[in-house]
């Protein structure tokens, strides 16, 4: 069975492109060898990430690419997908994308690369998915909620569900982005992290705020509504601005 480990990111909150590695040990007096790929649906960020140039782009791989629908005017995404070269550490990693390790122990290290390929497959499929279940702009029995009717553990998982994902996909369309930005504040509305998630929201839109951050800033949110000022700021602290 393939096991897979997330350190860097959120599984609720993919960003859409994310380093695979694998360390292959050859022999039990060798060194280990780190064997990694890079997986992003975005081209230009693929193409700086793996120093490839446009016309180098047909020799990547792309391993998955997104259902098209009806309701969508654009081209599906695609998955692009190469090995990295050069990788003699793990800090050697790129740091600004999700990071998925396979711990499995591989007997060839084209068995490694295999596994790594299967892991970013399903990494693209999860990330897809996460889309498709975000269209839906707002259910209607969500709109007369508010932050009143959840405990604090269910409202992290709320917010973060229903608000903050579907605010870092709708970026790139300005209509969907308001009408869940108003939303949000009239759900926080009267409660202590009101402000603090307006201006969140303003981050979102400015493109400063990372996918593998949102969790964090639920953190927050749930801390000032208890009017736990001095948590909120720690947290905060913790957070990247860039």
């Amino acid at each position: 069975m393939l096991e897979m480990i997330l350190k860097q990111g959120d599984w609720e909150a993919l960003e859409g492109r994310a380093v695979v590695y694998s360390i292959f040990q050859p022999e039990v007096t060798a060194d280990p060898i780190i064997i990694a790929a890079y997986t992003s649906c975005n081209t230009e960020d693929f193409l700086r990430k793996v120093n490839m140039s446009v016309e180098e782009l047909h020799t990547a791989r792309t391993i998955i690419m997104g259902r098209q629908t009806k309701e969508q005017k654009r081209a599906p995404q695609k998955f692009h997908h190469a090995f990295l070269h050069n990788i003699s550490h793990e800090n050697a990693l790129p740091k600004e994308c999700d990071i998925l390790y396979v711990p499995n122990e591989f007997s060839s290290p084209d068995r490694c690369k295999h596994a790594i390929l299967l892991a970013s497959q399903y990494y693209a499929l999860r990330y897809l998915d996460q889309q498709d279940g975000n269209r839906k702009v707002l259910p209607e029995d969500t709109r007369k909620r508010t932050y009143k009717d959840y405990s604090d553990a269910d409202l992290k998982r709320y917010i973060l569900r229903e608000y903050l994902i579907p605010l870092m996909r709708a970026r790139g369309k300005p209509r969907e982005f308001q009408v869940l930005a108003d939303d949000l504040h009239r759900f926080s509305g009267g409660s202590r992290f009101a402000d603090y998630s307006s201006n969140l929201c303003s981050e979102i839109l400015g493109g400063t705020v990372k996918g593998r951050t949102l969790r964090k800033h639920t953190d927050v949110m749930i801390a000032l509504k208890g009017e736990d000022y001095i948590t909120a700021a720690q947290i905060r602290k913790t957070i990247p601005t860039t």
